[in-house]
């Protein structure tokens, strides 16, 4: 036999074996034995459709409570506080000498003021939020039985 013959047989040799093995050790990797339950759960949280579904699910929750949300009555507070540097002036006529032709600075007003505002908003009846509400519930509905099919 000539050389090249004797390299090419060892090339394919080597070349099944490596093939060989990774077949032998791709089934051991792959086998795995399962229950019927195992089985059934494994596909409902691969399933790409159902896990789609799903979110959709939660999605037309989230709407309804936003349809909701609009309902519910809001409260607001906001607070402010203002340090005067100098308190503001004021020039008036003197009037205990009107003769005099003065006029007497006046100093108003404090050096710190604080103001507080707390408001509360209710809608009483807005037909829009009554619309949105139940179309969002519809929506809820269909996005369920969609996920049950």
């Amino acid at each position: 036999m000539n050389r090249t013959n004797r390299t090419e047989r060892l090339l394919y040799t080597l070349a099944l074996l490596v093939i060989e093995s990774l077949i032998v050790f791709a089934q051991q990797s792959s086998t795995k034995e399962l229950t019927l339950d195992e089985a059934i759960r494994i596909g409902l949280q691969s399933n790409k459709e159902l896990v789609a579904a799903r979110f959709e699910v939660q999605r037309a929750d989230a709407r309804v409570q936003e349809a909701f949300g609009t309902a519910l009555p809001s409260i607001d507070f906001s607070g402010r506080y203002t340090r005067a540097l100098e308190k503001p002036v004021f020039f008036l006529p003197d009037f205990q000498n009107p003769s005099s032709g003065r006029t007497v600075p006046i100093r108003i007003g404090s050096d710190h003021a604080i103001d507080m505002t707390l408001s509360a908003r209710q809608i009483l009846f807005n037909s829009a939020v009554f619309v949105g509400v139940g179309a969002s519930k519809i929506y809820s509905e269909a996005a369920r039985e969609h996920y049950k099919e």
